[in-house]
């Protein structure tokens, strides 16, 4: 494990740059600007190792240009209905940053912020680090002064393992995901819709004309959201089906098969792999949900490492979480939090 400076904040923040590596050329870069994983390098079939992550390579282009590329989310991830939730009879409101709605934690989210180092890791195999951030009560209107710690690790058998943690001096709602866009074909490679992708998820929560969830779980069977066998995800992506016209690609989530909400063990959420490059990614994770999303709003406006610019297609996320909207929907699993209890969840990335 490598630590250096990666640049410095207009307000004078110090953000830092760890640098996690194994012995079989897998290398994980991340920055405490958003506990952001900047950079992924595998190898290939071949034994050619590359960057297989969409970013920058630079402070500035995340500060002002990212579409939280390989961030932490939050407070709470994806959308919630016009920024309202109530809670123990209070309504609050919540900055509007998606038309109407409210997405990835507000105008200065999780992504926004320069997370402390709690703890180097490099030991037992391992090498990682845990970051943590204080976020205030009122904190972009949510309630509750809110403890997080994010923790990254990895280990001799290609698992990049991310541990959330999270504690509240109020009743408050958290959901944290990572936001990392992949390419196993390698980053500024052109399009993800060769990728073959399967989905451990029989149901799917659809949206309305703005992706906010109609709160019904659906059946996947029958629709191009049917991933249960492994599929081209170019199958479907640019199909009329009303589910994928409005979000202009694949933008949902899937709702994991669990015995019940309540089940919390660590299960395979998908596979994806990449026919060219011979690479291999599998998620675990604790969640209940995962949002697989296309990039189907880079525009071609931003550019990588590779000096190419990112179009729609360029990079797909699997973000393990809890459903969009879940506190307006009391039949979603909860992502209430009061004082004295822990919020804690886990995913993995296998490559």
């Amino acid at each position: 494990m490598h630590k250096q400076v990666y640049g410095t904040t207009a307000g004078g923040e110090t953000v830092y740059e760890f640098t996690l590596s194994n012995a079989n050329q897998v290398e994980v870069q991340i920055i405490t600007y958003g506990a952001t994983i900047s950079s992924i390098k595998t190898p290939d079939q071949r034994g050619q190792a590359a960057n297989i992550v969409l970013g920058f390579d630079n402070l500035s282009d995340y500060i002002t240009s990212s579409p939280f590329f390989g961030c932490v989310a939050g407070r709470y991830a994806n959308r919630i209905n016009q920024g309202q939730f109530s809670l123990d009879g209070h309504t609050y409101q919540l900055a509007l940053n998606d038309g109407a709605h409210h997405l990835h934690g507000g105008l200065k989210g999780l992504d926004k912020r320069v997370w402390a180092v709690k703890r180097e890791i490099d030991e037992g195999g391992l090498s990682g680090v845990e970051l943590s951030y204080h976020s205030p009560d009122g904190e972009e209107n949510y309630p509750g002064a809110l403890d997080i710690s994010v923790t990254y690790t990895l280990n001799a058998h290609n698992e990049l393992r991310i541990d959330y943690r999270a504690t509240t001096d109020q009743a408050t709602i958290i959901n944290l995901t990572n936001h990392t866009y992949f390419n196993l074909a390698g980053e500024g490679s052109g399009s993800i819709s060769q990728h073959v992708l399967s989905l451990n998820a029989d149901r799917f929560t659809p949206g309305d004309a703005a992706l906010i969830p109609t709160g019904e779980l659906a059946p996947v069977a029958g629709t191009p959201l049917d991933f249960t066998q492994p599929k081209v995800i170019a199958d479907g992506l640019r199909s009329n089906y009303a589910q994928i016209a409005r979000g202009k690609g694949f933008d949902h989530n899937w709702v994991l098969n669990r015995p019940s909400f309540d089940d919390h063990s660590l299960i395979q959420a998908a596979v994806l792999t990449e026919p060219e490059s011979g690479r291999r990614l599998e998620v675990w994770t604790t969640e209940p949900g995962i949002q697989f999303y296309t990039g189907n709003f880079l525009d071609g406006s931003r550019y990588g490492p590779s000096g190419r610019a990112y179009r729609q297609g360029d990079g797909l996320c699997l973000e393990t979480q809890h459903f969009p909207d879940s506190p307006n929907h009391p039949n979603f699993p909860s992502t209430t939090l009061r004082p004295g209890e822990v919020y804690q969840t886990s995913t993995v990335f296998k490559f």
